[in-house]
């Protein structure tokens, strides 16, 4: 009987507060739409993230987002063959956005991160709780990959450069290092 009093008044209200916000944009070019600020869940606070207002017609000038902590919704691990968890999903921080650098192989990666032990309630679970990782720090790191044989890795560039050098009238392919005349080259003096 409280339960469905509750369910009663809680529908109401919603229905109030629904009912005052209908109409009021004038239309669909001007819809607002909540967007979550970077880093609202860094200090993990779960209630009342920070929103700003924008409309659709903003969405061309956006600022590009820098790489750090934002929200992320995940799934939690089953565990126990079919049996459905519950939470299924939660909400926790990680890293995200672009670096500084623009070479695309440099990414936004975590730095320090732990495991947070979600209790999930599923009668037929051997163990409650499942481990979920959350970033706390993140970085920019070059992520190249390099043929240690013919390369030398250039942190500071994120790049490979190769070991041997060729002659001044060859080019070098850099995915292998080999030397290759370069086109157009004339062979013969005037």
């Amino acid at each position: 009987m409280i339960f469905q009093t509750f369910f009663r008044w809680t529908l109401c209200v919603a229905l109030i507060l629904a009912s005052k916000s209908f109409g009021e944009r004038s239309y669909l070019g001007d819809e607002e739409i909540d967007v979550l600020e970077p880093n609202d869940m860094a200090k993990r606070e779960r209630s009342g993230f920070k929103t700003f207002r924008q409309t659709k017609r903003d969405k061309e000038i956006l600022p590009e987002i820098r790489c750090g902590l934002y929200p992320k919704i995940v799934p939690v691990q089953n565990g126990d063959g079919n049996v459905r968890n519950d939470p299924q999903f939660v909400m926790v921080n990680r890293c995200q956005g672009a670096c500084d650098h623009g070479l695309a192989w440099q990414n936004c990666t975590a730095t320090k991160w732990r495991s947070i032990d979600v209790f999930v309630m599923n009668p037929q679970a051997r163990n409650p709780t499942r481990p979920v990782i959350e970033h706390e720090a993140c970085e920019c790191q070059c992520h190249v990959r390099c043929n240690d044989q013919i390369h030398e890795r250039d942190v500071n560039n994120c790049r490979c450069n190769c070991k041997t050098r060729c002659n001044v009238d060859e080019n070098q392919i850099p995915d292998t290092c080999k030397c290759v005349p370069r086109a157009g080259k004339r062979n013969v003096l005037y």
